[in-house]
């Protein structure tokens, strides 16, 4: 069960990974927004240790990889705090050109994911994995990709739906 989870939890990274590399610019400027670093060279360097952290841990599991993982997931709840706390950050750039304003379901899932991870200490990778499961792994491959797929869209756009309802509650009121 809490290989599947964390599967999971890697995809959300490897997703998060390639956005930041493809469009670094919303990242860029949520981390200047709150005084960290915010180079081109930093955000993409960080786009690509998720997306090494997130195969690694597909492929390999283990008890290291696990905490690394767990570790960037407390980093990014820390930053999505900064950014809550700032008040001008737009976009959170967790997604890339996807702009999600940061929210508290984002520190939420970043626990959450950071928990998972934690929990994940020992399991196996993927290949390993797979070998326990009915008819070759096919269903557990399509939840994860699924649980993976759900994630991102409710991260990147649940809390741009929230906002817009506020904004619209905002309007029927000063009529």
């Amino acid at each position: 069960m809490v290989a599947g989870i964390f599967f999971v939890v890697c995809e959300v990274l490897l997703i998060s990974g390639i956005a930041k590399i493809l469009f670094p610019s919303p990242t860029q400027s949520a981390l200047s927004t709150v005084g960290l670093p915010s180079s081109l060279f930093f955000v993409r360097s960080l786009g690509l240790i998720e997306i090494l952290a997130g195969m690694l841990g597909i492929l390999l599991g283990g008890r290291y990889l696990p905490v690394i993982i767990g570790a960037l997931f407390a980093f990014f709840t820390i930053f999505i705090l900064f950014a809550l706390r700032n008040g001008q950050v737009a976009s959170c750039g967790c997604f890339g050109a996807t702009e999600s304003p940061p929210s508290l379901l984002h520190v939420f899932a970043n626990l959450l994911f950071m928990v998972v991870a934690l929990l994940a200490v020992g399991v196996d990778g993927l290949s390993h994995v797979l070998g326990a499961q009915p008819a070759r792994g096919i269903p557990f491959i399509i939840a994860i990709l699924l649980g993976a797929l759900a994630s991102y869209l409710i991260l990147a756009y649940a809390p741009r739906v929230r906002g817009k309802r506020k904004l619209l509650e905002i309007l029927d009121k000063s009529k």
